[in-house]
């Protein structure tokens, strides 16, 4: 058996090419009125069952000539991620080089709004240049209204190349009406696709070499209502009978009773063999020989009267209602309504263990050649769960280890919740899948559960080591997350002994419960030795390397070592290269730019921290809330205050539609913060009422929320406030030096530093200051200080009185100096002007490129100057770069 052809039948099923059934009567006079819309971006043809639509809209497209993507939708298709799947296959089908940047949306979970993914598809669609149909055939089978929403979106302004075909048998829920009004919409209704008495004639003839005469066609006409499946059937009735005429007129009732009439008669005439064959593949949505053959082997035993082939050719050589789905003559279905009455008619005369078998042999075959997602929907159907779970559990790692996690957490959904917190692997699946998609109640949960039901396993199991060893990886983060490092690292070091080799991902989740645990315990070589060898084992892909070294990034982040953190990243970078892996890669920018903030260049910080937004989908919250808040210090800093408060706005929207809780709470935390830097101190304090700045244990990385309450009580500056602040930055303090959270820490010290000036205790204050700069020293973090307020730069100009050789101290007063007040900072025109200016603009280039005078040109080169302390173009050049204004 040709196993390209299993693995691609999904596709071949769903993404079919133009297919004419060749008993299909032409019809010029509908094509006339298509063609006549033609240059409109949508048709949409609308009509019940059996009336040739697809066929129709097939020859259109083989007589325009024009290339034509084709997508068969089914009821398990009424789900976005999946719509969109087909979609863009569907595309590279027709367009193989082109570089769809929507790919990379579909790896992110949940996906992004419809106006995000809306706006990258039409960018993709608009790369292509050469006119093509793309037909959606059964569009009546998607109730998901982000679907509608797509197709609305795309049809606002469609790309010009793209005519998008509906074939549909009800009127779909889209902005209809409106299209009408633009001229953007050709129509087809059930009347018009009516046969005529002498299409009907014609038709006849075509399919069966039936000739009738006009009377005996107007009967059938008037009796099957011009309903081309009805004459289809009709022709099959009439075969072998020499008065057409009597038996047409003996036809009564409605069509729908005529269907059932004669699909009842077609079944009749056939040998029980064949009835057979028909019975039991009704239950398939498609279909080939090995895999008939495979049904029908039980009730016949190993050497049936018919093969499966035999079946098939059986199939097309009577037209009995079957579709082909790709052009080998490899796969089929039937149609719609033909299937729906051999599962009426098997309903009636087979008992319901005989349906389960049915599916449950489906079901093994589907999971033997690769198509697991159809597996496991037959497996469920015949109440196979044990198959199903099995199916998932050999497979997972295969799909964690190469990122496939949207893929992963699709087959889980298929499960019923109830039947899901039944299975401890399920569980520890889908918290494993809670990690990357920052799904934190999933991780907390399903390890809950899955650790409850590990109890009942038997010892020696294999399935109990598997799930000991998820556990244990499971617990040791959770461990990690509430700061316990001893109870972190014991998890991971059992875990050891029970995760399977292949379980890379699952690894890698080990190695940061490992490397942080080692990390906190002040042991980072340790780290850095359990990442090495992680990644020297043999067969670890390549994303799992990256991920490895992400982990050793975040524990040389939390020692505040800057040159091994960006190192890190730059190894992730290296070992992704250019694969799709956008869920990885902003873990890498992450880093970067966090980094670089710390060390005061801010530009270089900003465009590492603006990829991360760029596809908010594909990051985690985590990291996502963190690069915001950065940025929106970044923007605050160089007088862009209006682009701080937008990146606020859209990261709380974006958390708010995804339900992400902590990450809300997070950035709700964070406005009061940022009122604060902006010294708007009344604001901060309203706003911190609302605030949860304890919802957690303090976090590793920029913004700590407690930090911010900590801030609010030095804005008060009463005594009682001051000493509040005290006693929480003490117990602050102690806490981050027993785990070693040294980039946290140094936070801490700088506001010790801080309270105890404002007390006029300067010992004390430079005493503290004194070890944070120690601290921040080797990773150039400077930025800390200057964000932590004035009081610190007093602190500063003491310690560098008593030690005036204090290099670092010195590069940190230095960028205090030349942190300007945002309200005597550069504005947004400034900028830009200053931009120009880097790239040695004349005066007179300057005011062409903005549109403005030669003197509002020098009017801003004069403010720039005596913000910046320059006495001229290159001493503003170089200070800018200095403060991180621009980075060239």
């Amino acid at each position: 058996m040709d196993e390209n052809r299993i693995k691609g039948a999904l596709l071949h099923t769903k993404l079919q090419r133009s297919h004419i059934a060749p008993d299909i009567v032409p019809r010029p006079r509908l094509l006339v009125r298509l063609e006549e819309g033609g240059q409109r971006p949508l048709t949409l043809i609308t009509a019940p069952a059996g009336y040739g639509k697809s066929t129709l809209a097939s020859r259109w497209a083989q007589l325009c000539g024009a290339a034509c993507g084709w997508i068969s939708l089914d009821a398990e298709d009424n789900d976005l991620h999946q719509f969109l799947n087909y979609f863009l296959a569907a595309l590279k089908g027709v367009f193989p080089q082109l570089s769809l940047h929507t790919e990379s949306l579909l790896e992110t979970h949940p996906l992004p709004p419809i106006a995000i993914l809306t706006r990258f598809l039409l960018n993709d669609l608009h790369q292509i240049t050469e006119p093509f149909f793309f037909v959606l055939d059964d569009y009546h089978r998607i109730t998901d209204p982000r679907v509608h929403d797509l197709i609305s979106g795309l049809m606002v302004h469609p790309a010009k190349a793209l005519h998008l075909i509906l074939l549909s048998r009800k009127e779909p829920p889209l902005p209809v009406a409106s299209m009408r009004g633009r001229g953007l919409v050709t129509e087809l209704n059930g009347d018009e696709l009516r046969l005529t008495p002498s299409e009907a004639a014609t038709f006849l003839k075509q399919m069966g070499n039936l000739t009738v005469d006009d009377a005996t066609a107007s009967i059938l006409g008037k009796k099957t209502e011009g309903w081309p499946a009805g004459l289809r059937l009709a022709g099959l009735y009439l075969q072998g009978h020499q008065d057409l005429r009597t038996m047409a007129e003996e036809l009564s009732g409605s069509s729908t009773h005529i269907a059932e009439y004669l699909f009842a008669e077609v079944l009749s005439r056939q040998s029980p063999e064949m009835v057979f064959f028909l019975q039991e593949t009704a239950i398939l949505d498609r279909f080939c020989a090995p895999l008939c053959q495979r049904l029908h082997q039980p009730r016949t035993g190993s050497d049936p009267e018919a093969s499966a082939e035999q079946f098939i050719r059986w199939l097309k050589e009577n037209n009995l209602f079957v579709i082909g789905l790709d052009n080998e003559g490899y796969w089929f279905r039937y149609h719609h309504l033909f299937q729906d009455f051999l599962n009426k008619n098997r309903q009636q005369n087979s008992p319901s263990d005989q349906v389960g078998e049915l599916h449950r042999v489906a079901g093994h075959w589907f999971a033997e050649n690769g198509l697991f997602e159809e597996a496991i929907q037959h497996y469920l159907a015949a109440g196979a769960t044990p198959d199903a779970v099995e199916l998932v559990r050999e497979n997972r790692y295969r799909l964690m280890n190469a990122s496939h996690f949207t893929r992963l957490h699709h087959w889980l959904s298929a499960f019923p919740e109830r039947i899901l917190e039944q299975e401890p692997l399920l569980l520890t699946t889908k918290a494993v899948l809670g990690t990357d998609l920052g799904k934190n109640i999933d991780i907390y949960a399903c390890t809950k559960k899955a650790s409850r039901l590990l109890a009942g396993l038997s010892l020696n199991s294999e399935a109990n080591r598997e799930l000991k060893g998820e556990v244990l990886v499971l617990q040791g983060l959770l461990k990690m997350l509430m700061n316990d490092t001893a109870g972190s690292l014991a998890c991971g070091q059992e875990a050891l002994g029970y995760l399977r080799e292949d379980a890379h991902m699952v690894r890698s989740l080990l190695v940061l419960v490992l490397a942080v645990g080692h990390q906190m315990s002040g042991k980072t070589p340790m780290a850095a030795k359990t990442v090495r060898e992680a990644v020297a084992k043999p067969f670890c892909p390549a994303n799992i390397q990256a991920r490895m070294q992400i982990c050793l990034g975040y524990a040389h982040y939390l020692d505040a070592n800057s040159v091994k953190t960006l190192s890190a990243a730059e190894d992730c970078l290296r070992a992704i290269r250019d694969l799709p892996l956008s869920h990885t890669r902003a873990y890498a920018h992450f880093l970067n730019g966090s980094v670089l903030y710390m060390q005061n260049n801010l530009a270089a910080a900003e465009s590492c921290l603006v990829n991360v937004l760029h596809n908010p989908y594909a990051a985690n919250p985590n990291n996502l809330s963190d690069s915001g808040c950065i940025l929106a210090c970044i923007y605050l800093a160089q007088g862009r205050e209006s682009m701080a408060i937008k990146v606020q706005k859209q990261l709380r929207a974006h958390f708010r539609e995804n339900g992400h809780a902590r990450a809300t709470d997070l950035m709700r935390s964070f406005e009061t913060e940022f009122a604060l830097r902006r010294g708007d101190v009344k604001q901060a304090l309203q706003l911190s009422q609302q605030a949860h700045f304890d919802a957690g244990p303090p976090r590793w990385f920029f913004y700590v929320p407690q930090l911010t309450l900590v801030k609010c009580m030095l804005a008060e500056g009463s005594q009682a406030s001051l000493d509040k602040a005290l006693a929480r930055l003490t117990q602050l303090d102690n806490e981050m030096h027993r785990i070693n959270r040294t980039n946290v820490r140094i936070k801490v010290l700088a506001l010790l530093a801080n309270v105890h000036q404002m007390r006029s205790a300067e010992t004390e204050a430079m005493s503290y200051l004194q070890t944070a700069l120690d601290l921040a020293e080797p990773g150039g973090w400077i930025r800390i200080f200057i964000d932590t307020g004035a009081p610190v730069k007093a602190a500063l100009e003491n310690v560098l009185k008593q030690q005036p050789d204090h290099r670092f101290a010195r590069q940190v007063l230095g960028a205090f100096t030349l942190s300007s007040p945002t309200s005597d900072f550069l504005t947004h025109r400034e900028t830009e002007l200053l931009l120009l200016l880097a790239e040695g603009l004349s005066n007179k280039e300057i005011a062409d490129k903005l549109c403005i005078s030669l003197l509002t040109v020098k009017t801003h080169l004069k403010n720039i100057f005596r913000k910046l302390s320059a006495a001229n173009r290159i001493g503003a050049v170089n200070r800018a770069r200095e403060l991180g204004i621009i980075s060239h």
